[in-house]
């Protein structure tokens, strides 16, 4: 009977998957789509800090589309090989998101401070090069763990 790794959406046959599920093909595709869209985001923003009116405005609105796959990529990232500690790090990086309340209220403060906006775009701008940095630098360094044979999660195929 063929079988499914929990998880995955193909079965383990004799053929190998596009993209292996722990493969570092898959690893390298998604870190650099991270990394890539974390970048563009850096760029908009700069535009946006740099261009103010309309262009700004756009290259301001455009990191919304960009910030689209962060979460779920850096989510993904960050419980991986976790194996039995998974869903406390799920749980942590969930908890994580209290960030975004903290930064927010910077972002006021600074305007208070400059009167100025574009000033104010310089604290999402350092998020962004923190998570480019960790798609292209810091999910790299950590190694890769292989799943121990006792581990593997198998449901059987209906």
């Amino acid at each position: 009977m063929p079988t499914v790794a929990a998880g995955s959406a193909s079965p383990q046959s004799s053929s190998a998957p596009l993209l292996p599920r722990h493969g570092k093909v898959a690893f390298s595709l998604v870190t650099g789509f991270l990394g890539v869209f974390a970048f563009t985001n850096i760029v908009l923003l700069l535009t946006g800090i740099l261009r103010p009116g309309w262009v700004g405005l756009i290259a301001v609105l455009l990191t919304s589309f960009f910030m689209s796959l962060m979460f779920p990529t850096i989510f993904a990232l960050g419980i991986r090989d976790l194996h039995e500690h998974t869903k406390e790090g799920a749980s942590l990086l969930v908890m994580a998101i209290i960030g975004g309340a903290i930064f927010t209220p910077l972002m006021g403060l600074a305007y208070q401070a400059t009167k100025s906006m574009a000033a104010c775009m310089t604290i999402p701008l350092f998020c962004y090069a923190v998570v480019a940095a960790f798609a292209f630098w810091g999910a790299h360094a950590v190694p890769h763990l292989t799943r121990p044979e006792g581990l593997v999660n198998e449901v059987p195929i209906e």
